[in-house]
């Protein structure tokens, strides 16, 4: 047993003191925060995607851009309401925040179409603020769009103005093909009656964002004016097509019934990730093994090791060491994850939100 004993500590000394084993070990965290980091940061930094629109209706498009600015405004409501500070925003954007004092969506719809409405002020506030405030959020960049933190949808798409003429097609392909437009639209000229004459035009076919995002507004328009000319109440339309949802609920230890969160839907796939690790770490130590052996049977050294202790010592100290060193890797990870659930803000916040430290630290949670 003493044999085997330093035959292990001997493999643990000759893993753990070579730059390549901690090289391995920290090179997977690495890699997974940059697997987060980077597309998070390119979503930040991308610019919007600029597209167009020949509306042969003379309607749709008018009324697409007015729900989509109203639903941005509405966001950007519930994200000042839901602010800690707001002293990143101009004072008469401030003065619009305090009408909110709840997140409340509906709440903020209806004072967004207010705001941006042809009627009298929301209570609170005259027309000299509402048309400052106006003005501001016209003039609103896509970038400082994106600086507000609020999922605008202007600050991933932007309209380009054209010309509705007999070369308005030509020139936009010409744009498209030269990079200048990302994408344009033609609708149709009844979009009540038929979708005839609906295109979506762009090189890029594989990004769904943008024709999601404008072909979800244009149904809701247009479903809108079906309903209403079929004489239906939408109350009615909206029972009748409404889902069936089952809210989801636990019972906990206790034998008491509550509500699930994020976090237990998370630690179902708990067990996925620890095994996931499992299976790197010991796919590590193998190669190590064959590494070593190959290694010490070039060198002879094999044959040195043979002469002091027997095959079956040998083989099971070199397990032995082997298997600490798989379990080495495994307890940096758990400290590197550790360390990062406690000191990166970004993961602090998804930690807090799907109780990831609770999983770490109790596999029974």
């Amino acid at each position: 047993m003493r044999n085997v004993l330093r035959v292990a500590v001997r493999e643990y000394r000759e893993n753990v003191q070579t730059k390549a084993f901690w090289l391995g070990i920290f090179i997977l965290p690495a890699l997974l925060g940059a697997s987060i980091a980077l597309p998070l940061l390119f979503e930040k930094t991308k610019d919007a995607r600029l597209y167009s629109v020949v509306d042969a209706s003379g309607w749709l498009a008018a009324e697409i851009d007015m729900r989509a600015n109203t639903r941005d405004l509405a966001r950007l409501l519930v994200s000042m309401a839901e602010r800690s500070s707001t002293d990143d925003l101009p004072d008469h954007a401030r003065a619009i925040s305090a009408l909110m004092p709840d997140a409340d969506e509906t709440g903020a719809g209806e004072l967004a179409g207010a705001l941006l409405g042809d009627g009298p002020p929301p209570a609170g506030i005259d027309d000299d603020a509402r048309r400052e405030f106006t003005n501001w959020w016209d003039a609103l960049s896509t970038k400082e769009a994106a600086r507000l933190d609020a999922d605008l949808s202007r600050a991933d798409f932007s309209r380009v103005s054209v010309t509705d003429d007999a070369s308005a097609i030509e020139r936009l392909n010409a744009d498209v093909a030269a990079d200048r437009l990302f994408a344009y639209f033609v609708i149709g000229p009844d979009p009540v009656a038929s979708p005839d004459g609906f295109r979506y035009v762009s090189k890029n076919m594989t990004n769904n964002a943008l024709p999601r995002w404008y072909g979800d507004l244009a149904t809701e328009i247009v479903r809108a004016r079906r309903i209403a000319a079929s004489g239906v109440a939408p109350d009615t339309v909206r029972h009748l097509t409404s889902r069936v949802g089952f809210e989801k609920h636990k019972v906990t230890a206790e034998g008491e019934e509550s509500r699930a969160e994020a976090k237990d839907t998370v630690r179902q796939f708990a067990p996925l990730a620890f095994v996931y690790l499992l299976w790197i770490s010991v796919f590590m130590a193998s190669q190590m093994l064959l590494t070593g052996t190959i290694a010490e049977k070039s060198s002879r050294t094999i044959e040195v090791l043979l002469s002091c202790v027997s095959p079956v010592e040998l083989m099971a100290g070199k397990i032995a060491g082997i298997a600490a060193s798989g379990l080495t890797i495994i307890a940096c990870w758990v400290v590197a994850v550790g360390v990062a659930v406690t000191t990166i803000p970004p993961v602090v916040e998804l930690a807090g939100e799907f109780g990831i430290a609770e999983i770490i630290t109790d596999p029974t949670y």
